[in-house]
């Protein structure tokens, strides 16, 4: 899992070969640092079939504001370039799984 920036997020994101989750968070989000174990685990166990890219809503608020981001934390899914689906709010680790399954 890496953080990604607005000038990397093309090439991080957009143009990426297989699917992204996206993780829309903040230093300050209760909810966003317990999701993090979670965004680990799916890092983890998919990362032959999924990148997982964070992204600082603070440091890059346009981003957030491109892709309609209105609660922290968010999980976006990318493929092909295109935003997929937004998953808003602390789920899971079995939620984000069911998920992400038609995205794999």
């Amino acid at each position: 899992m890496r953080a990604t920036t607005e000038e990397q997020w093309a090439e991080d994101v957009l143009q990426a070969e297989r699917p992204v989750l996206v993780d829309f968070w903040a230093e300050w989000c209760g909810p966003c640092k317990m999701m993090e174990p979670i965004l680990v685990r799916i890092d983890q166990q998919y990362a032959e079939q999924l990148d997982v890219i964070k992204v600082d809503v603070e440091a890059y608020p346009d981003l957030a504001m491109r892709y309609d981001v209105m609660n922290l934390p968010t999980m976006a899914v990318f493929r092909g370039g295109e935003l997929q689906e937004l998953f808003p709010g602390y789920m899971p680790l079995a939620v984000l799984e069911e998920k992400l399954q038609s995205y794999l």
